[in-house]
């Protein structure tokens, strides 16, 4: 998120708003096709693996009172179109399980 935040194609304000549940889904908010989103995170996973930067997970929990339900980054919740935004999702599920599919994403470091 913070890459497309500097890349101006997220607004800081519009993922708070996502991350406080008033938004069903990530994709809806970025300002490109996604088309180019999806190659700016496949170049992205490309630049981590050339510096040989380690996954952290990183689970995407509601910031709400009540029940913490985790948060989608695609509309279809589809397992491929999940999996380019969190790395560490289970490739064994079914596609379109949306209660199963753990929603957790891998932010990059030096280790």
């Amino acid at each position: 998120m913070d890459l497309f935040i500097r890349m101006d194609l997220l607004s800081p304000e519009s993922v708070e708003n996502w991350r406080r549940g008033r938004i069903p889904y990530l994709e809806r908010l970025i300002r490109c096709n996604l088309s180019k989103a999806s190659r700016i995170l496949r170049i992205l996973q490309m630049h981590a693996h050339d510096l040989d930067l380690k996954p952290v997970p990183t689970v995407y929990k509601r910031w709400t009172k009540g029940p913490r339900t985790l948060l989608w980054f695609s509309k279809t919740g589809d397992r491929n179109v999940e999996y380019t935004y969190s790395p560490s999702k289970a490739p064994h599920l079914g596609e379109g399980d949306r209660r199963s599919v753990a929603r957790v994403s891998h932010a990059f470091c030096l280790r």
